[in-house]
């Protein structure tokens, strides 16, 4: 309908798994941080360059910024369980699984913790293996980004609170590894 009422020129191209193998490299290279939207964008980027556009305009991080996601509304549901003591939290890395393994997060009493429980792709034991280095040094650095977190995230809304880190912290987050090596 778009294309009709705007007489657009449309283009459609069909990714497939030999297009991602060659350019998983290339991915990777282009991504400022870990993003499961990053494969999409680099692709759409790629067809819209060789189409000849040199601009586009995409919905990508309206989710973030308004609160689109189930995980905005899980975050006012995990102050219920913030009376749990850390340690009970910190025997989360005993389960197998790396779902359960995230409830860890939890035991950082602030708005960090909920945010990586609820957004973040790894559990601290994933991230360590990820970064070749051992989980305490991943415990170490959390506490360090749990204390640069600004006092008044405490103040805002839950989902206001992830929309903060969103757009604001998850790059401290991403840079672990170079804080690691």
């Amino acid at each position: 309908m778009v294309i009709r009422a705007t007489n657009a020129r449309h283009r459609s191209y069909l990714v497939k798994e030999k297009d991602f193998k060659e350019h998983l490299p290339d991915i990777l290279l282009a991504m400022d941080q870990p993003s499961s939207d990053g494969i999409n964008s680099y692709f759409i980027s790629k067809y819209a360059r060789e189409y000849g556009l040199k601009a586009a305009l995409s919905g990508i991080g309206a989710d973030e910024v308004f609160g689109g996601y189930d995980s905005f509304n899980r975050t006012a549901a995990i102050k219920s369980v913030s009376w749990i003591p850390t340690a009970i939290f910190a025997l989360a890395g005993i389960f197998p699984d790396d779902r359960r393994k995230k409830f860890k997060f939890l035991g950082i009493k602030n708005g960090l913790g909920a945010y990586l429980f609820n957004r973040g792709f790894f559990a601290p034991s994933a991230i360590s293996k990820l970064l070749d280095c051992d989980e305490s040094e991943i415990d170490r650095l959390l506490e360090e980004l749990k204390n640069q977190l600004p006092v008044f995230t405490e103040k805002l809304y839950p989902g206001e609170r992830v929309s903060y880190m969103e757009r604001n912290f998850t790059c401290k987050i991403s840079c672990l590894k170079t804080r690691t090596t």
